[in-house]
């Protein structure tokens, strides 16, 4: 029993500690699988990079990988996957064809080639939070899987610190960029090289990032081929720069005065008009947008517009204005970029071709409206001072559409990258710090196996004692023949010592045993708890040795302090063993009834955890109770002559409360273990997960953004929600992708979600 014992002990200890070593082990490994060689990621958020950057001298080198990069999902017999899509063009992937990594390819099943349908968010070039975008939120791309990427070829390739395998899918990268109408456009470069920050900033331009500079009669336009322009941008070129005119392009709902209205035009709102600022309260008309509201120079019109709040939960705002000029319509029309170019809208034959997110009746557009653009499309019908509507038709993605300097060479030298959302991280070293500092497993499982460890010294304690009461004839004729109690000690270690030492050596090879089966259940039963698999044992000799140290030392501990115990004089009193077995017995019998009554109480009435927990308490004790009666009924038993059985009763008796506490020790742990588990929220009672979600009892998550507000009936129109129950609660919250904090991350977290 003391050799099983050390063996528990030494291989719970030594398990834990190369648990928590392997975990950390196959975590770096994962790092690895994820990064490939890539030391440094240069991507651009809510916004793009344009390829030539590929062709500068830091990136003209085969370490660089331009990548377009999206979010996407499979549908795949009535499964829904997100997955990673990433547009490459290293991989010699064909069009029309895709590859996925082995994740993927279990998940759904599939065997190469067989036809995928990809769901991707129609994006483009305008940032899709925005209200200038079409209305259809995605496209699809139908593939053909031809090949599995394996984990060596960069398959699990993940850009997150987290130890989730990847869904990944790679195609064409021209073909995707097609789709998304992002041609010429990538997001993401990884290189195997450190680079600086610095370094980039030397081979970046404007250019780069979507920003366009045109030089006409007499002033410089700038623009984006995102249509707006960060704010940042913004301000720092009119920091630099004297006289910029700032524009801003918008959709009215309708300009109009006194029942009169011409709905759905285009207006620009401007600092300066020709060398003019505008007054604060202003508007600059067309000859046409004057007579069809029969008004002239002085007069009042209104022009309304949406503006969003959060969600795209589109209010009306309606402003008023002081006809300050009214020119030709050619004087717009000759300015072709006072407008700016919304896919969608200035891109039709007809009005009615619009295809905007915007909720536009369509019954309110005349012929005469029709007449308009067939021959002046998007020319502005008028012009609205900038400050006077910067601030509701600003954006996060931008406040302005152009600006306009009046300097054949502007002063542009103030722009960063970080300016245009390109930012540089080195993931190799994030990642490694993550996964070393990630979850402490050793803790875990040594926190797990404490019950288990006290147990087993415990259990060592209770065949050492009954040892040492066998020997106690040796033991007193050793001390007659003038032995020390500290030689006597001394003797009796050392022939315990070599058993010790022999265990602690199985105790090794049970505790490695002991971490496949930890691993393995890590990655399969206990899967819903590490989210992945392919953990492997990685022992390591400091850490083997760790745990035989601390087994055998403990071990050894145990074994010399019970023997010291056992030598030492006791004094006898005679009532100290005159127990009232009939007082026992009616706690025991008054203990039962009592949690009895409580689990009956809770299960059919209250159904409270507390009680839960108060009955299994009663429970442990009553059972203690028990035992120590049968323990003192038996133990005190002086008739029947001499048995073994009566001899473990009295060694029972005689180390009572060593048997107490491995019983309270293995007890505890057992309810711990169990009550845990039967008290585990799930996803299968609606009435469980109320407790846990603040009231809500469905919960849902989506790869594609979702712009619209829910609870409005416009956003239920727009995703077809309309059958919902009219009192149905929807809490919609914005999430910032970056890595998973939740607790099934085992990775420490530095950029939360």
């Amino acid at each position: 029993m003391v050799s099983l014992a050390v063996v528990i002990t030494v291989a719970v200890i030594t398990g834990s500690l190369v648990v928590g070593d392997s975990v950390r082990a196959t975590l770096v490994r994962r790092v690895a699988e994820r990064l490939g060689n890539t030391e440094t990621i240069i991507f651009s958020r809510n916004s793009f990079i344009d390829k030539e950057i590929l062709n500068t001298p830091l990136f003209k080198v085969p370490s660089a990988r331009g990548i377009l990069l999206t979010n996407g999902f499979v549908s795949r017999s009535g499964k829904l996957l997100p997955v990673f899509v990433w547009g490459v063009d290293d991989m010699s992937v064909p069009r029309g064809s895709a590859r996925v990594n082995p994740a993927l390819a279990g998940e759904l099943l599939v065997n190469a080639p067989e036809d995928l349908v990809l769901r991707l968010p129609a994006t483009g070039m305008v940032p899709s939070g925005s209200l200038f975008v079409t209305e259809n939120y995605t496209t699809s791309l139908r593939l053909s899987c031809d090949r599995i990427v394996d984990v060596k070829e960069g398959g699990n390739i993940s850009m997150k610190n987290e130890q989730v395998i990847p869904f990944n899918i790679f195609v064409n990268q021209d073909e995707l960029a097609e789709t998304l109408e992002t041609e010429g456009k990538i997001n993401l470069i990884l290189d195997s090289r450190h680079i600086s920050a610095g370094e980039l900033e030397n081979v970046w331009n404007y250019s780069h990032s979507g920003m366009a500079v045109n030089r006409k009669n007499g002033f410089t336009e700038i623009t984006s081929d995102r249509v707006f322009l960060q704010e940042k941008v913004v301000e720092t070129i009119s920091r630099n720069n004297q006289n910029t005119n700032r524009l801003f392009s918008y959709l009215a709902n309708s300009i109009g005065r006194q029942g009169i209205s011409i709905p759905y035009s285009f207006v620009t709102a401007m600092d300066t008009y020709k060398g003019e600022s505008l007054p604060k309260d202003g508007i600059i008309l067309p000859d046409y947008s004057a007579n069809r509201l029969h008004v002239k120079a002085g007069d009042t019109v209104e022009v309304s517009y949406f503006i969003s709040e959060d969600l795209k939960t589109l209010s009306t705002n309606t402003l008023k204005f002081r006809v300050w000029k009214i020119l030709p319509l050619a004087d717009f029309q000759n300015d072709s970029t006072l407008s700016a170019d919304f896919p969608g809208l200035s891109d039709v034959e007809r009005c009615t071709d619009w295809d905007s997110d915007l909720p536009i009746d369509m019954d309110l557009i005349t012929a005469e409206d029709e007449e308009y653009w067939e021959h002046y499309r998007s020319t502005p019908k008028a012009i609205i001072p900038y400050e006077a509507v910067a601030g509701d038709w600003g954006n996060a993605y931008g406040n302005a559409t152009s600006i306009r300097i009046m300097d054949v060479y502007p002063d542009l030298s103030g722009l960063h990258p970080d300016m245009f959302g390109i930012q540089t991280v080195y993931p190799r070293e994030a990642g490694l710090y993550a996964a070393r500092n990630g979850v402490d497993f050793s803790s875990l499982f040594l926190a797990l196996g404490f019950f288990i460890i006290v147990s087993s010294i415990l259990l060592m304690m209770v065949p050492l004692s009954e040892m040492l009461y066998k020997r106690k004839q040796e033991i007193d004729l050793l001390k007659a023949l003038g032995f020390t109690r500290k030689r006597i000690t001394r003797m009796l270690w050392s022939e315990s010592a070599p058993i010790v030492l022999v265990s602690s050596v199985a105790g090794i090879i049970a505790g490695l045993l002991y971490t496949a089966l930890i691993m393995w259940l890590l990655g399969t039963v206990w899967k819903g708890a590490t989210q992945t698999g392919g953990f492997s044992v990685y022992p390591g000799f400091v850490t083997l040795l760790a745990g035989f140290i601390i087994g055998i030392g403990l071990s050894l501990w145990i074994l010399r302090t019970t023997i010291k115990r056992s030598l030492k004089d006791k004094p006898y009193y005679a009532g100290r063993i005159k127990l009232s077995l009939r007082t026992k017995k009616v706690w025991v019998i008054l203990s039962g009834i009592m949690a009895i009554l409580i689990m009956i109480l809770n299960f059919f009435i209250l159904r409270s955890v507390t009680l839960f927990v108060i009955v299994g308490i009663i429970l442990l004790a009553t059972a203690a109770l028990w035992g120590d009666y049968l323990v003192c009924r038996n133990g005190l038993t002086r008739v029947g002559g001499f048995r073994s059985g009566k001899m473990v009763w009295a060694t029972l008796f005689a180390g009572r409360k060593q048997a107490m506490l491995s019983f309270f020790a293995l007890a505890t742990g057992v309810f711990i273990v169990f009550s845990v588990g039967l008290n585990r929220k799930g996803f299968a009672d609606s009435s469980q997960i109320r407790t846990g979600t603040g009231g809500y009892s469905l919960w849902c998550e989506s790869s594609v953004p979702i712009y619209h507000n829910m609870t409005t009936q416009a956003g239920r129109e727009k995703l077809s929600l309309t059958t919902l129950p009219p009192h149905t609660e929807i809490l919609q919250c914005l999430r910032y992708g970056a890595d998973d904090a939740s607790c099934l991350n085992l990775n420490k977290v530095t950029t939360p979600t």
